[in-house]
């Protein structure tokens, strides 16, 4: 099973450091403590009610759902057509800033924020951004548009080459349904009726 990006992070948090003794603040060990359990602190790492209705409409907001596989090497997004055309429109925005005219200017986008639009020499997906300079971004947002122009729901649109070649990851994006909501498309999410 994979994890996704906010999942890893989630169990490398829960999983370190602290086995029978708790340790002081200097970093020496101290008196042996009360360790609570594995369940216990994925208990405390659940997100409140509040905390998932927000991740909803902050989904909602950007329209659409997205994740990043290192394995694969992809970055996914998931949406209607409409809800993936956001994102056309995040490019724009970002290129209609005169702020991010300097190398390694960038912007983080959803919920989790680890969406990073990012200014750079060279046009590129990685493991942490989207990145290029000023006009390839723009570039981006017209084949994002007319890649999407005629893609149907169930459809899977890909765009490695003619963005940039050499890239380490690719971007797929997931053609669903007009009445999708990007917010079903997060795992660490309960169903809205169970949250």
């Amino acid at each position: 099973m994979r994890l996704s990006f906010r999942q890893s992070k989630l169990a490398n948090s829960s999983s370190g450091g602290m086995c029978g003794r708790r340790r002081s603040i200097c970093g020496d060990r101290g008196e042996p403590g009360i360790v609570p359990s594995k369940l216990e602190e994925l208990y405390k790492l659940m997100p409140s009610d509040k905390v998932n209705k927000k991740t909803r409409e902050e989904w909602r907001t950007l329209g659409f759902f997205y994740d990043v596989d290192h394995e694969a090497k992809v970055w996914t997004l998931i949406g209607s057509r409409a809800g993936l055309l956001c994102f056309r429109d995040v490019l724009r925005a970002y290129v209609a800033d005169p702020r991010n005219t300097l190398e390694s200017e960038h912007e983080h986008y959803g919920p989790y924020m680890y969406l990073k639009v990012m200014t750079w020499q060279e046009a590129g997906f990685d493991k942490d951004a989207i990145r290029g300079p000023l006009g390839d971004l723009a570039r981006l947002a017209e084949l994002v548009e007319a890649k999407l122009a005629d893609a149907q729901p169930g459809s899977t649109v890909r765009i490695h080459e003619e963005f940039a070649a050499d890239s380490p990851y690719a971007l797929v994006l997931q053609v669903h349904e007009d009445s999708f909501d990007p917010a079903t498309a997060d795992p660490l999410l309960p169903n809205e009726e169970a949250g």
